[in-house]
């Protein structure tokens, strides 16, 4: 496993944890990086990704919402909600990995973590996405 997708993976377990109301932001962090060995670059582009989505959560969530078609984020899993959150905010606001490997790599964190319908319910949000928002 890569170390971008190492960082993400650890990314997506944070920010379930969040979302499932896990507590103080750092503790959990600070469980994650230990458990999973989250050290070096990886360990930077990992807190990146954490505090650039919590930081800009209002209008990562707006997007989700705008592409979503019929599918508020009350609806989404909270796992397909996470991963969908850091793919936004890599696409978005980071732009510093292609399209399809950030695409890519969520369908394969809702491959390992969600349902059988997570892979393609959010690689048809982040390809709507990825054609309007980041041209």
């Amino acid at each position: 496993m890569s170390n971008r997708t190492r960082a993400r993976e650890a990314a997506l377990k944070t920010l379930y944890s969040l979302d499932m109301g896990g507590g103080d932001i750092e503790e959990i962090m600070e469980n994650i990086e230990r458990t999973m060995n989250i050290t070096g670059g990886s360990r930077e582009f990992y807190e990146t990704i954490v505090h650039g989505t919590e930081d800009n959560i209002s209008t990562i969530d707006e997007t989700l919402d705008r592409y979503s078609e019929n599918w508020s984020l009350g609806r989404m899993t909270a796992i397909d909600r996470s991963i969908l959150r850091v793919a936004v905010f890599e696409m978005c606001f980071l732009k510093d990995a292609p399209v399809k490997v950030i695409i890519n790599e969520a369908v394969n964190l809702a491959g390992r973590f969600g349902s059988d319908q997570s892979g393609p319910f959010i690689n048809g949000i982040l390809d709507r996405i990825a054609r309007t928002e980041r041209l």
